[in-house]
């Protein structure tokens, strides 16, 4: 049933929202909305909004690699977001992920 509606779709030169193939959802851009970020956004394209922030550290690097560092990163979404993003710590492929 579902093939049939995308091939349907696809034959109409439609989306599911009713954009043409060719069409975009605007698009719209803001940034340096978090105080206490060195650098953040809102990203917003339909009824999609993506937030993002940069927090830095700049710390020593170790005495036996005085010419490399490290750089940490990490994932926050929002339980609200989708049914897979569950509140507390992170999943054992979240872990894994930033080994």
């Amino acid at each position: 049933m579902m093939e049939e509606y995308v091939k349907e779709l696809i034959k109409n030169e439609k989306r599911v929202d009713g954009r043409k193939l060719d069409e975009f959802r605007k698009i719209e851009v803001e940034v340096g909305l978090i105080e206490k970020a060195e650098g953040s956004a809102i990203v917003s394209f339909g009824n999609t909004k993506v937030m993002a922030g940069i927090k830095m550290n700049v710390g020593q690097p170790f005495e036996d690699t005085p010419k490399e560092g490290i750089l940490i990163v990490n994932a926050e979404f929002s339980p609200i977001a989708h049914e897979k993003f569950e509140p507390g710590p992170p999943g054992e492929d979240a872990i894994e992920l930033n080994s």
